[in-house]
């Protein structure tokens, strides 16, 4: 079972997006954080509390490692939450919650 829409939520709000455009921008996202340097994605940390028979909220924690040419290597953590449907064969994520803005953090580092 896959949701046509998931909410996404950050910094600058909320709103609905079409999985499928939101899988599309999954590659693209992939190739920034490799031009900058970024050699693994880890998840660092998972914590999961039911909310009920069906959903499930997950807290977790991002880490990406970077080694960029000419610059010592560094790694960026961030924390994300999700809420999980469970009813299916597989989970689906129907809210992702970003607490922080991963392409202002970037700008920053």
């Amino acid at each position: 079972m896959q949701t046509p829409t998931i909410m996404i939520a950050g910094p600058a709000g909320a709103r609905a997006v079409n999985t499928v455009d939101m899988m599309r921008a999954i590659p693209e996202r992939r190739e920034m954080l490799q031009s900058l340097g970024c050699r693994r994605t880890t998840l660092a940390g998972l914590d999961e509390t039911p909310l009920d028979g069906r959903y499930t909220l997950a807290r977790a924690e991002w880490r990406w490692d970077f080694e960029p040419a000419g610059a010592p290597p560094s790694h960026l953590t961030l924390p994300s939450t999700f809420i999980v449907d469970r009813s299916g064969e597989a989970p689906v994520i129907v809210v992702y919650v970003m607490h922080q803005d991963l392409t202002a953090v970037l700008r920053k580092k």
